[in-house]
């Protein structure tokens, strides 16, 4: 807070802004079951036997997984962390954070077993963190289970029987 003296004496106060950020950094640890890094929530693929679209599977969110910030604050650097619920979405309040486009460091700090980082958008880089701002919404971390991967249009093998005799 700082006083100015106007005109004929008269004292005013002028409220200086610091800069502080008074936010939350949201968003969702899905599982990204085609490893394209992107959170699928439509879908198809075309089959030409039949002149149809098959819908493919879509992404879901992945609840348990403990999310950390490291951020900048008036005090210097404070962790800040919370749990993603059912649907994979996640909210850290980051009160005196500094206002700063790369000001946070985000990080996955738990994943259930069997499950790993995967690809981060359409880059091949498996991130485990990210520098956000302190009020940045619409995270996205990708994780991956080997079980659950498929490709959007897998080959397909089969058995084929057929009736009859079938030694000569």
């Amino acid at each position: 807070m700082h006083k100015i003296k106007l005109l004929r004496g008269c004292t005013y106060l002028l409220l200086l802004q610091q800069g502080l950020a008074y936010a939350d950094i949201s968003g969702k640890v899905f599982t990204d079951f085609n490893l394209n890094g992107v959170l699928d929530s439509t879908g198809s693929i075309q089959n030409f036997a039949k002149n149809m679209s098959i819908n493919t599977a879509l992404d879901q969110g992945l609840s348990g997984v403990s999310v950390q910030a490291s951020c900048v604050t008036s005090s210097g650097s404070t962790n800040f962390s919370a749990v993603t619920d059912a649907q994979g979405v996640f909210t850290i309040a980051t009160p005196n954070t500094v206002e700063g486009s790369q000001n946070c460091l985000l990080k996955l700090s738990s994943l259930p077993e069997g499950y790993s980082v995967g690809s981060q958008s359409t880059s091949d880089a498996n991130v485990l963190t990210q520098f956000v701002s302190p009020n940045a919404s619409n995270v996205q971390f990708a994780v991956k289970q080997s079980l659950s991967y498929c490709q959007n249009n897998p080959d397909l093998a089969t058995s084929r029987f057929a009736h009859g005799q079938q030694t000569v």
